[in-house]
């Protein structure tokens, strides 16, 4: 016993040698990664030498790996690097997986045969997330037993210096952008001191001026020139800046910086009113104004016909959006109402100090739509190129139609009244204009109005209708009186929403006695006749009391009934007590102008003689009637009316209409 003790001494210092050697040749065997025992190559267990390092695995019986590429000790200069290792079978087996990894990661890259060689296997490590320093390359190996062997290299990485670019930053630029940009060095490797640092754009080189604070710490600084002659063409848009460094190894490591040029200002876009919008009165300006350098929001203004010293408007943000809003009242402009096409400018500047504007022509519409509940009478022409005149004319007719119970100025009405009414929009006029623009008139705002006529007594009537906004021109319901659809006192108003009538089917015109005269629609005798717009049971005259429509402009108490073409009538007792009353009409026009019609002022009796009215009787043969007009103080709260106290009625009248099939003319 004592002669067989030392041959395992022997044996492993003879080991220890080899492994010495194969250490030298970058050849390991040993334990597996995981530090458990391999079993030996006859399947007894046997025990795995073991090395300082963990990460090898050794094992007499697995296969035999030599690592050719890198060599031990050798300087990597790029990120990626290939390995090559030669292996080969180990007690009689075959290799069946081979694969790479850094010592100290546990991601692993498989290893294939070289195209043409039995034991040459090579794959490709990404060393692109290590900082410069040793690492250590490890090359796996199983066989068909599952005994593994590694064999590791120890090399030094150079990643290159670590590039910083401080300008340009994330913001854009107009003229010039500057130029910042760092290098770092190591000086934990031997030729990690700086040899260059550069920056270009679009392969231009930008000049720079170095700060060498160290071997190992340069800031250089410099400025691109967008309208530099350098650059074949201008620089403008997204453009790209183009850092690098090179250490002493002659590792370059490089950065690209993307920057914005804008020397535009903001895109503006009209949200309301839209271009060619027809608009009037108090109107709140809309606009989307948005730039990638941010709007100045201080700059954003709206200029109306061009003239800034007074007609100048800033507009706000709305917050969490990129519209910018104000109001503004376009009756402020001069000639309110004869304007007709104003210019609305926006005006803004973007962070950088680029301003853009942005024109377009409204259509200005200041001019009410005008109403009566006793309309002069009409008559309406047609085109008509068989005629000398170029168009035939009707006899004169009340577009209200002929019935007794219509409401008529000074009229003692029984229990059931027809109330019509004809309500005309109007545009801006001024002289040379071609097309009348109408902005329509607003179904919403269409009522009736009534209330208490006090005749004779200490205390006169309130008006019905007065000047609301204290420019002389009557325009509204007395604010005083309350509304309501049935009247019980002397302080309320009757308010009904009247309907429009919806006209169908053309003007028919009989003969005419003296077909070559050119008539004219002014001219008297006229005997050409106008049936109703409205067909009713091919009747070629309406029967009495129905209306001559006029598309659009007669208005009754709904629902409106378009094979009759009327609406209902007002059942008086419903809603008024027997008595006098100021009745009118109000409306407004979709660009907000409001208007009233001449106060009608009437008597209800039930049943008409009773009595009940023979004051009224009195009051209208001696003229006598008390006036339904006045005027309101928004200061004290008050409505006065009387004499030198009654607000002006408009005194415009229709102007003709250029299209259409009808056009109605004023008597």
């Amino acid at each position: 016993m004592t002669l067989l003790r030392p041959l395992p001494v022997v044996l492993l210092c003879a080991c220890g040698l080899l492994g010495c050697a194969e250490e030298e040749r970058g050849m390991y065997r040993g334990r597996p990664v995981d530090g458990g025992l391999e079993p030996t190559g006859d399947g007894g267990g046997g025990a795995p030498d073991l090395l300082l390092n963990p990460d090898l695995a050794m094992n007499r019986q697995g296969p035999a790996i030599q690592i050719l590429e890198p060599a031990m000790g050798s300087l990597i200069k790029t990120p990626r690097v290939n390995v090559v290792a030669q292996v080969t079978r180990g007690g009689g087996t075959e290799v069946t997986t081979v694969q790479t990894r850094v010592a100290g990661q546990m991601k692993t890259v498989p290893m294939s045969l070289r195209a043409g060689s039995a034991n040459l296997y090579e794959g490709e490590l990404d060393l692109s997330a290590l900082r410069s320093g040793p690492i250590g390359i490890l090359v796996d190996a199983s066989n068909t037993n599952m005994i593994s062997n590694t064999a590791q290299v120890t090399a030094t990485y150079d990643a290159g210096p670590v590039l910083t670019v401080r300008e340009p930053s994330g913001l854009s630029y107009r003229g010039s952008a500057p130029v910042v940009i760092e290098a770092r060095g190591d000086s934990g490797i031997q030729g990690g001191g700086l040899k260059s640092l550069k920056a270009s754009v679009q392969g231009v080189d930008i000049m720079l001026t170095l700060d060498k604070a160290s071997a190992f710490l340069w800031t250089g600084t410099g400025t691109v020139a967008f309208q530099d002659r350098a650059f074949p063409v201008p620089l403008s848009g997204i453009q790209v800046l183009r850092a690098e460094a090179t250490n002493l190894n002659d590792v370059t490591v490089s950065l690209e910086r993307p920057f914005t040029i804008d020397e535009e200002g903001p895109d503006i876009e009209f949200v309301f009113p839209k271009p060619g919008q027809i608009v009037g009165g108090v109107i709140t300006m809309t606009v989307k104004v948005t730039d990638e350098s941010g709007v100045n929001d201080t700059s954003v203004v709206a200029v109306w016909l061009n003239d800034p010293g007074r007609f100048s408007v800033a507009l706000t943000r709305v917050p969490g959006t990129d519209n910018f809003s104000a109001r503004f009242d376009t009756r402020r402009l001069p000639e309110p109402r004869s304007l007709i096409y104003p210019s609305l400018s926006y005006r803004a500047r973007d962070r950088l100090g680029n301003q853009s504007s942005r024109g377009e022509v409204l259509i200005l519409d200041n001019t009410p739509p005008i109403m009566a509940l006793d309309p002069p009478l009409t008559q309406v022409r047609t085109r008509d190129t068989n005629l000398a005149t170029g168009f035939k004319c009707s006899i004169a007719f009340n577009p209200l139609g002929t019935h007794p119970a219509l409401l008529k100025d000074g009229a003692v009405l029984g229990q059931v009244v027809t109330a019509r009414a004809r309500v005309t929009e109007r545009g801006n006029i001024a002289p040379g204009l071609a097309i009348e623009h109408t902005s329509g008139i607003d179904p919403n705002s269409v009522d009736l109005l009534a209330t208490p006529l006090v005749l004779g007594g200490a205390m006169p009537s309130p008006p019905l209708v007065v000047d609301a906004d204290g420019k002389g021109i009557c325009n509204n319901l007395n604010p005083l009186l309350q509304p309501t659809s049935a009247m019980t006192a002397s302080n309320q108003a009757l308010v009904l929403r009247l309907s429009n009538i919806t006209v169908t089917g053309q003007p028919s015109y009989g003969d005419d006695p003296l077909p070559f005269w050119p008539r004219a629609c002014t001219k008297p005798g006229d005997s050409t006749h106008a049936d109703g717009l409205c067909s009713l049971l091919d009747y070629t005259e309406p029967p009495p009391g129905f209306t001559y429509a006029i598309p659009g402009e007669i208005w009754t108490i709904g629902p409106v009934t378009n094979r009759e073409c009327a609406g209902l009538q007002l059942d008086s007792l419903n809603v008024l007590p027997e008595g006098p009353y100021c009745v009118a009409v109000r409306a407004a026009d979709n660009a907000g102008n409001r208007n009233v019609s001449k106060p009608l002022r009437v008597c209800i009796e039930r049943p008409v003689g009773s009595g009940a009215c023979n004051a009224f009787r009195t009051a209208v043969m001696n003229g006598t009637l008390p006036s339904c007009l006045g005027r309101y103080d928004p200061a004290t709260q008050t409505a006065t009316t009387g004499p030198g106290q009654q607000c002006t009625l408009d005194p415009a009248t229709p102007y003709p209409k250029l299209t259409g099939h009808g056009e109605p003319y004023i008597l």
